[in-house]
């Protein structure tokens, strides 16, 4: 420090300009639209910035009852996978980044239900999750892209696809060994 003014100093006052760690909550006490960190607890969105070292933003509390719910993992797992290899040992169960004691799957069409709704949507819309998502920091779901896998099967050889167009949601099946996209959940 150099002060080279005609006045005298009487003390000097160092402050941080460091926020304080991000305050965190287990998924029994976060609410929809909170991230979760890699660590398996809650933060609010404005710490997305902020989260303790060695922490990184992995999902999203999309729907919560009593102190159950969904958390929608912020990136799609791959561009486009079989349902087969979504449900293999290199499918959804990798899904990175991890979540401690927790394991990724695929939703299932109700399980992607509850999610539209509990972000401000109908069981037809998803814009409420896109925005939710965005939000967090996350990628919003791809409009148009062909659609995403759900757990639910229609047949043997046949699952549910998540179809979204322009806002809305609507459901169709396929065989199994075709590709499409994948967007991981944990339940708690």
């Amino acid at each position: 420090l150099k002060y080279n003014g005609r006045l005298k100093v009487k003390g000097v006052k160092a402050t941080s300009d460091a926020k304080a760690p991000a305050e965190s909550k287990t998924l029994s006490e976060a609410t929809v639209g909170m991230i979760v960190g890699t660590d398996g607890k809650a933060y609010a969105v404005a710490d997305k910035d902020n989260l303790p070292t060695g922490v990184t933003a992995a999902g999203m509390v999309a729907y919560k009852n009593g102190s159950n719910g969904l958390v929608i993992a912020l990136a799609d797992k791959s561009s486009s996978m079989s349902w087969t290899t979504a449900n293999g040992s290199t499918g959804v169960a990798t899904h990175t980044p991890a979540i401690s004691g927790m394991t990724w799957k695929m939703p299932s069409k109700a399980e992607w239900n509850q999610m539209f709704n509990a972000n401000g949507g109908v069981e037809n819309s998803y814009t409420g999750l896109n925005t939710a998502l965005t939000a967090a920091g996350g990628n919003a779901l791809q409009d148009g892209a062909g659609g995403y896998w759900t757990s639910t099967e229609y047949e043997d050889y046949e699952a549910y696809i998540l179809g979204l167009n322009s806002g809305t949601a609507s459901y169709f099946n396929d065989a199994k060994m075709f590709p499409y996209r994948v967007r991981t959940v944990v339940t708690f």
